[in-house]
């Protein structure tokens, strides 16, 4: 009885602290990337500075967006032999985030970065949200030196 009691209350513990240490983060675990690890306040704050959208695209990336549902991320990829630098990646023309960048295709390896949906903000402050299915994503484009592009969306 006391170690079914123990365990119950160390779990409750354990799940307590997970919860107060990732409290304002996009995520439970930290980002790959040291820039991206902000809170939901600042990616919000910085995505109102990045309004209106410039888009439409009018060229495309030669990357791609993995939107994985399940996870509520978007990977991105970036298939060319130059750094993607100082990017803003929307989705659907309506929610945004600034990565500083997405390294170069090299030695068989693309360059990647893990978007949490809970990155990307409209102009509103609202993190974006599929809203099990009625908000689909679209479009995921990339602003890249002023000019606009399309990812192709693979779904895998």
């Amino acid at each position: 009885m006391f170690a079914k009691t123990f365990v119950r209350i160390a779990g409750l513990a354990l799940t307590a602290s997970a919860m107060v240490g990732c409290a304002g983060r996009p995520s439970i675990v930290p980002n790959n990337d040291p820039a991206l690890r902000k809170t939901s306040a600042q990616f919000a704050a910085d995505a109102v500075k990045r309004f209106p959208y410039p888009g439409p695209a009018t060229e495309t990336a030669n990357g791609q967006a993995e939107p994985e549902l399940m996870r509520e991320i978007v990977q991105v990829v970036n298939f060319s032999k130059e750094d993607w630098i100082d990017l803003d990646f929307w989705i659907n023309g309506a929610y945004v985030v600034h990565v500083p960048k997405v390294e170069a295709y090299t030695a068989d390896k693309p360059g990647t970065r893990t978007l949490d949906f809970q990155m990307f903000f409209n102009e509103k402050g609202q993190s974006f949200d599929t809203e099990k299915g009625k908000n689909p994503i679209k479009t995921v484009e990339m602003n890249r030196d002023g000019k606009m592009y399309k990812l192709k969306i693979v779904i895998n």
